[in-house]
């Protein structure tokens, strides 16, 4: 038996479990996902558009494993949305615009970093030179949690022919 005081507190947390009923549907669901996904990225690849991934992280104090969880996140896209470039910020917040991302030389992290071709001020040069990019996304975060900002971007990227995929 356990005694809890009074000036302690109790913690406890929800617990919700899938219906059983429910595990193959969902289990078929995620098998699928993937194929159907490369599936379409490749349709846009033979329509003529650049994939380009985008990975975001916050603040660069706060996370000891900045460089691995980035390092994944760039892997990730290639093998999964079968990119041609991946740009990466890696010290911005999901709420900051597009413009004022990535403006001081000061990280380190790009060095340790394989396969990437730049930061958010070099997505945005390449996405004003090249036409027909469809941008990838792990989430509707990994872009931006800005959505005016979103949509100024979008807007002022007319070459943007399809709306940002998001995985």
């Amino acid at each position: 038996m356990m005694i809890i005081r009074e000036t302690q507190k109790l913690k406890f947390y929800l617990l919700s479990l899938l219906d059983t009923k429910y595990h193959d549907n969902i289990a078929s669901n995620i098998q699928s996902i993937l194929p159907q996904h490369k599936a379409q990225i490749n349709n846009l690849k033979e329509d003529g558009l650049s994939i380009v991934g985008y990975c975001r992280k916050s603040d660069l104090d706060k996370q000891d494993n900045i460089v691995n969880l980035l390092q994944r996140m760039v892997d990730n896209h290639y093998q999964r949305s079968l990119v041609d470039k991946v740009f990466v910020s890696p010290c911005s917040n999901a709420s900051s615009p597009f413009s004022e991302r990535d403006l001081s030389d000061q990280c380190e992290v790009f060095s340790h970093l394989k396969s990437v071709h730049g930061d958010t001020q070099d997505m945005l040069k390449y996405i004003s030179n090249d036409d027909n990019i469809c941008i990838v996304s792990f989430d509707f975060a990994g872009l931006s949690t800005n959505i005016s900002d979103l949509k100024e971007f979008v807007r002022n990227h007319e070459n943007l022919r399809k709306r940002p995929a998001i995985e």
